[in-house]
């Protein structure tokens, strides 16, 4: 929001004195004493990410410190950070105008981070990035994609799990699929969001593969990794779809039989391509309708999926204490 809004917070909120965008978290200390100071309010935030890359990458500083378990909430669980921002420019995301193109943290940078994480107590690491399986290191002339990070990482003793999360269906390669299968440490989860099942509405929404390759991508996973859980993202309601587009979608998601899906209501947003170029024209009591409906065929394919764990014994990492007893 603070990339996003800008100035317009100021207007917004007297009583607001510092906006940050997330390029500039790496000088918050300073920028807070300058705050203490009395000079006045500030707006630190990144160029304006829209594709063009003078200048941007330098604006969107990286801000991953050092992190000791005791600032955790889980001492045994970590999210690290592998890359920052977005090339995609889906036109229903804001993600690539207020977080800027997509940048990879070094390999040997983030060994270093999960090494420290571990020794602090460390079990298991999630790697995180808005297209996380498209990570590439090209440092000292040397390309390293996600399989090789993964592999890398795997031989840190101590840690006991490797995630990463989101993938995009564009990169999900036979080499990584190989890396999930080989290392042990590598947890069989594949996020990888479809959006919707119609070419028509991918089309409109940029997302740059048909429901056809989608499809083709899921049966290699189901081939190299048959105990994969895959879990999915969709969009109900974008602008333009048609009771046949969302057929569709309930078509993928019955074929798919994902792991879990995570369904969610078109609604426009400003700075958008999709808020510019299409008009939101799916009634929302038709996009509540097809929502339930998903969700629905969603939750019996999960719960079908469930039953074989029914009376099995299997290794489980405890992240505390319930809420509910």
């Amino acid at each position: 929001m603070a990339q996003k809004d800008q100035a317009t917070i100021f207007r917004r909120a007297s009583h607001v004195d510092l906006v940050v965008g997330p390029g500039q978290l790496a000088r918050l200390p300073a920028l807070l004493e300058a705050v203490a100071a009395d000079r006045g309010p500030r707006l630190e935030v990144g160029l304006d990410g829209t594709g063009r890359r003078r200048g941007t990458t330098a604006s969107f500083a990286r801000f991953d410190p050092p992190r000791t378990p005791r600032l955790r909430e889980v001492p045994h669980q970590a999210m690290v950070r592998i890359m920052f921002g977005c090339d995609k420019f889906c036109t229903y995301c804001i993600v690539p105008r207020v977080r800027g193109p997509e940048q990879n943290r070094p390999a040997a940078e983030i060994e270093d981070e999960v090494r420290r994480l571990v020794d602090g107590g460390c079990l298991e690491v999630t790697l995180l990035g808005q297209t996380v399986n498209s990570y590439r290191d090209q440092t000292g002339g040397r390309t390293v994609g996600l399989a090789g990070l993964l592999e890398r990482l795997h031989g840190i003793e101590g840690l006991r799990r490797l995630k990463f999360v989101t993938n995009h269906p564009r990169h999900m390669t036979t080499e990584l699929l190989e890396a999930v299968r080989d290392l042990p440490k590598v947890s069989p989860y594949l996020h990888v969001p479809a959006q919707s099942g119609s070419n028509r509405v991918l089309e409109r929404m940029r997302r740059g593969y048909t429901a056809e390759s989608y499809r083709e991508m899921l049966q290699q996973i189901r081939q190299m990794v048959p105990a994969a859980a895959v879990t999915s993202d969709f969009i109900v309601g974008f602008c333009g779809e048609t009771e046949a587009d969302f057929q569709q979608t309930m078509d993928l998601v019955r074929w798919g039989r994902f792991k879990n899906s995570f369904i969610f209501k078109y609604s426009p947003r400003p700075a958008t391509r999709a808020f510019d170029l299409y008009a939101d024209d799916v009634p929302e009591e038709v996009k509540r309708r097809w929502n339930n409906e998903l969700l629905a065929v969603q939750n019996a394919v999960s719960l079908e999926d469930n039953q074989p764990f029914l009376g099995r014994e299997v290794e489980i990492l405890v992240e505390g204490r319930a809420n509910r007893r």
